[in-house]
């Protein structure tokens, strides 16, 4: 079996609720698990939510959160300097996660 790593800055597939957002995201999980890919999602920790579970047949991993970290900017009424720290340590995390964790995958995907 094929394995894909989605990887997404969001906390949940669907990124305003379920069944709300853009829905292109759990879409294309969806697509893929279909398709008979093996599924992991990486996305950002968030309270309630558990680091790792399995979920509608995909293994949903949470990693630390920089964009909680980086919110202060956020608040200061200009967003967009808020969003280039946060991504820039999102990637780290993420690079470093893929490093650590020594899965190998077929392909890999990200959602914005």
């Amino acid at each position: 079996m094929k394995r894909i790593l989605s990887i997404s800055p969001w906390p949940s597939v669907w990124s305003q609720g379920e069944e709300g957002g853009s829905p292109s995201e759990a879409y294309a999980i969806r697509a893929m698990q279909e398709a008979e890919f093996a599924v992991t999602h990486l996305s950002p920790l968030a309270s309630g939510l558990p680091a790792r579970e399995e979920s509608e047949g995909m293994e949903i991993v949470r990693i630390a959160n920089p964009f909680r970290r980086y919110r202060f900017i956020f608040k200061s009424g200009i967003a967009f300097l808020y969003r280039l720290p946060a991504i820039m340590e999102w990637t780290r995390l993420v690079s470093t996660w893929l490093r650590k964790s020594g899965r190998r995958y077929d392909l890999i995907i990200g959602h914005s």
